[in-house]
């Protein structure tokens, strides 16, 4: 109502109390139906919120079957073509990462194993968050590869300037699909919450 009528006042009053809700009002488990709700009655910033929520899920018939019931087949459409884009968007700025200086000091050091383009395809093509922990993770294993003679040598800089440009990629990513992104610091783990789980042909 206070969209319907213009109520900008109130409009930021009733968002600002939703956005402070623990947990959290727009959340994976809400999002499907939030969506149909914005959508049908023209909160777009509700439906971007939601829509982000919703990368958690594969868009498919298994996954949506429990959920289909909430929403119409219209914005089903406009919501699998908003994940499609995403993950476009997404795969194309880590091809131009994996050419950028950032890239290339870390990749340098590791030129004997495959493990840094493994998980930038991962990022892509099956996590719902970047989390710092599994990226350390890669690292660690990395570390116990006998083909890279230089696995003990990373300087922390050149981790750091890696993961800050990362962070750089996916947030660009996010942005020219029409989400806001934000990095949830938790424990020590940045987690951001906006890539999906689908079946498509790899692009990078």
């Amino acid at each position: 109502m206070a969209h319907k009528y213009e109520m900008d006042s109130a409009l930021a009053h009733i968002r600002a109390a939703i956005a402070s809700q623990d947990p959290p009002f727009i959340r994976p488990e809400t999002s499907f139906h939030i969506y149909s709700l914005a959508q049908t009655h023209g909160l777009r910033h509700e439906m971007l919120l939601a829509a982000r929520a919703t990368l958690a899920f594969s868009i498919t018939i298994e996954d949506l079957e429990d959920k289909l019931d909430a929403m119409k087949g219209g914005y089903l459409y406009e919501l699998w073509k908003h994940h499609r884009r995403v993950r476009t968007i997404l795969g194309s700025n880590l091809k131009v990462f994996r050419t950028t200086s950032a890239h290339g000091a870390l990749a340098n050091l590791c030129r004997n194993c495959s493990w840094l383009d493994g998980y930038l395809r991962s990022i892509w093509k099956a996590s719902a968050v970047f989390d710092l922990h599994e990226f350390y993770g890669y690292l660690v294993r990395h570390a116990f590869d006998s083909q890279c003679k230089t696995r003990l040598a990373i300087p922390t800089d050149v981790v750091c300037t890696y993961v800050t440009a990362l962070k750089d990629v996916i947030v660009d990513s996010t942005t020219k699909a029409g989400l806001t992104c934000h990095f949830i610091e938790r424990l020590g783990t940045t987690i951001i919450y906006f890539i999906f789980r689908q079946k498509s042909t790899s692009v990078l």
